[in-house]
């Protein structure tokens, strides 16, 4: 059997930075626009903060997912993960860089990894 512990380390880490962004924005914005609503931008540059959360939330939704099918499906796992961290990156104007970074990283791993000759002779 391969362990892919490499790749869910990097995932991991990725997820984890992606929710710390996701929590510490969505509070952010929720505390300014409760307490101090006069200091929120005007249009576009509030929707685009709301935006970089909602592509942060959509990377960790889809990091997770790619996380438990990491064992069972490692191909379509990597490809959504470097699908993804190329969207976030290009959605969020270079922000999620480290998040797509190590997602890259894991998705190359897990696309290339195969199995060793005693997987594929036991059946495994």
């Amino acid at each position: 059997m391969v362990t892919r512990t490499v790749e869910k380390v990097l995932l991991s880490i990725a997820i984890a930075l992606l929710g710390l962004v996701v929590v510490l924005g969505s509070v952010g914005i929720i505390l300014v626009s409760v307490f101090v609503p006069e200091q929120l931008p005007e249009g576009a540059e509030f929707w685009y903060g709301v935006a970089v959360l909602a592509v942060h939330a959509i990377g960790m939704v889809v990091g997770i997912s790619a996380f438990r099918r990491m064992q069972t499906e490692p191909k379509k796992a990597g490809i959504s993960l470097i699908v993804m961290s190329v969207v976030m990156m290009v959605t969020t104007l270079g922000t999620t860089i480290i998040q797509s970074g190590l997602m890259v990283g894991a998705g190359i791993l897990s696309v290339k990894k195969r199995k060793s000759a005693t997987d594929v002779t036991r059946g495994a």
